[in-house]
């Protein structure tokens, strides 16, 4: 016990203030009453002081009834001092360590019994706990032993949903109340996320408290903060990547719609006023950006925070001086690096980015843009993006040619798209006419795998059909590009393969990678099976060297690769043939034969 906390320190306390606090220390509530209106009219903070040892007294623990009678003089006393040390002065934080527990004890027994709180005062202990925590954490040691108390997480997350849904003064004290979530962090203890769960009404009802919040703190009609509400939006976004467990927090983020949000909110911290410290803003920008990186695993959340002001973020956030956010400042490089390249594999994204490009070309053109140290990083996204945008204007004008090939492998007729038929079951599979659907179908090539075609297709509904047929247009034209140098940057093809080899397309850097694998390697690779093989498989075996196999990886959500198969026809074997002809032949020497290929595939009609 701290010396101050000690009854002995009564004696030397004026008689006049005395007289009510001895008798008080003993459990008169009617002295206890008396003592606390004397004090509050001297206003002296040394006697104050000197009293604390009766509000420690009444909040013994071993005065908490367990079972009737119950004591009332007990229960107003410790309920008296409770509401008086909400105002205690950082002058006495050397006793807080010591105030903690009592003060816990007997918050908890009133939040599980509001009835036995007087009428007139029946204030939510969650509240009272927010308020005292705000007091008590100028003391680093008294801070450390709050956080550590199991279900007081659970108490200020009740606090925190009445503050903010509330409509009368309460919402008025949430700026102070953040001081208390930026330091209500979650460390990898299981059981503190879950306190927070549970009194939040699950993760939905967490995530939506947040969004509140963040809308709260936000000026939405001029999307601008107050230079009074910077710290308590660090507050909330501070806690939101402390809670970590992105698998789980991302997608409930994105269903309630909290990117565009978190984007506005971006935007707006960087535009500040001479009232306010430029440094807060920044890292507030980058608390948002840390925020959007851990849901930019999903497209659909990237071209939402383009539609929001993505790019404006972007190009404004890469001229910002470094800060003390490490952490936030890499979710930024790493947006700019490696999300955003990665996306525009995706139709909807590119559309969003093009809409956006020619609004800020004023900035990137400007001599101030290109001295900055990122401006590289986004030169690269840049022609990355108006690379794939002038091949997405051609699908769009109708300017490529939409071929497809018969599947009946002992056809293979690559025709136009108009002139082929497609099964009415799995509507995957062409044909050239009624009979090569039968042949095919009398010979249980696609009788057998027709069912399967569906159930991969399920797999991958997710991806919209505008999204397919670029990502098909965008492999056909790289890996046709391409195919003359793929095959000297791999060291991985046995000369003795049996099986066909796989075109491996990997856009989830952005820059495509084009590897040759063995089919046992590349069917390895796919933990999720999220390719039907066996049917790719046995269609590639039976063309003759026609169907060649690409599989085109890109990113998906909660950052793992997804995989997703277009095999390429050809009207006569191709390369994947050339290059088992070139390994099987003596030497395994591929010197001299680069014009060769060229030729071959010029000589080629493919189509995928």
């Amino acid at each position: 016990m701290h010396p101050s906390l000690r009854l002995s320190n009564l004696s030397s306390l004026p008689l006049a203030v005395r007289r009510f606090a001895v008798p008080a220390s003993r459990g008169s509530f009617r002295d206890l009453d008396r003592l606390i209106r004397t004090l509050d009219e001297l206003r002296d903070d040394s006697i104050f002081e000197r009293c604390l040892p009766v509000f420690y007294t009444s909040l013994d623990p071993d005065k908490i009834p367990t079972e009737p009678p119950l004591n009332k003089n007990a229960l107003m006393c410790a309920f008296l001092s409770v509401d008086v040390l909400r105002n205690v002065h950082n002058t006495h934080k050397a006793t807080f360590k010591d105030l903690w527990p009592r003060l816990w004890a007997w918050l908890v027994f009133f939040d599980t019994h509001p009835e036995l709180l007087p009428e007139y005062d029946r204030i939510p202990m969650c509240l009272e706990l927010a308020e005292l925590i705000r007091k008590l954490s100028v003391d680093d040691e008294t801070k450390e032993c709050i956080w550590k108390t199991s279900h007081v997480r659970g108490m200020v997350s009740q606090a925190w949903m009445l503050i903010v849904k509330s409509k009368d003064g309460r919402s008025r004290a949430f700026p102070d109340f953040c001081e208390v979530i930026s330091d209500m962090t979650v460390s990898t203890a299981v059981w503190h996320l879950d306190e927070i769960l549970d009194d939040a009404d699950g993760i939905q009802g967490l995530v939506g408290l947040l969004i509140q919040s963040i809308l709260s703190l936000l000026n939405t009609s001029e999307i601008s903060i107050a230079p009074q509400n910077i710290n308590p939006l660090r507050a909330v976004l501070g806690f939101l990547r402390s809670l970590g467990n992105k698998r789980i927090l991302s997608p409930a983020l994105q269903a309630l719609q909290a990117i565009p949000i978190i984007t506005a909110v971006a935007n707006a911290s960087l535009k500040p006023t001479t009232r306010d410290n430029p440094y807060l803003r920044q890292d507030l920008f980058f608390l948002c950006m840390d925020a959007l990186e851990d849901m930019f695993s999903s497209p659909r959340a990237i071209e939402v925070s383009i539609g929001s002001g993505l790019v404006r973020c972007i190009l404004y956030g890469s001229i910002l001086p470094d800060n003390r956010d490490a952490h936030g400042r890499d979710a930024f490089i790493k947006i700019l690096k490696d999300r955003l390249p990665a996306a525009t594999i995706y139709r909807s994204v590119l559309a969003a980015i093009r809409s956006e490009l020619s609004s800020y070309k004023h900035i990137t053109d400007s001599y101030s843009f290109k001295q900055w140290s990122m401006y590289d990083d986004w030169v690269v996204l840049e022609r990355l993006a108006r690379d794939r945008i002038s091949l997405l204007n051609q699908l769009e004008a109708g300017e490529l040619s939409l071929l497809r090939a018969c599947y009946n492998t002992e056809c293979g007729a690559i025709l136009e798209k108009s002139k082929l038929k497609r099964c009415s079951l799995c509507r995957h599979v062409w044909y050239c006419s009624v009979e090569c659907q039968r042949a095919d179908w009398r010979r249980d090539n696609h009788r057998g795998s027709c069912r399967s075609i569906i159930l991969f297709d399920i797999l991958n509904r997710d991806l919209a059909h505008h999204d397919l047929s670029f990502m098909r247009a965008l492999l056909h034209r790289d890996v046709t590009e391409r195919t003359t140098s793929v095959m000297f940057h791999d060291s991985v093809i046995l000369a003795n393969a049996v099986d066909p080899f796989v075109t491996v397309c990997d856009y989830t850097k952005g820059v495509l990678n084009i590897t040759l694998r063995d089919m046992k390697t590349a069917r390895g690779e796919d933990r999720w099976k999220q390719v039907n093989w066996d049917e790719y498989t046995a269609r590639a075996a039976r063309s003759g060297g026609k169907m060649e196999l690409h599989m085109l990886i890109m990113p998906n959500e909660g950052g793992d690769e997804r995989r997703v198969l277009f095999p390429q026809w050809s009207n006569r074997p191709a390369f994947h043939d050339w290059v088992l002809r070139c390994l099987q032949r003596e030497g395994s020497n591929f010197n001299g034969e680069e014009e060769y290929l060229e030729q071959l595939v010029k000589d080629i009609v493919m189509v995928h």
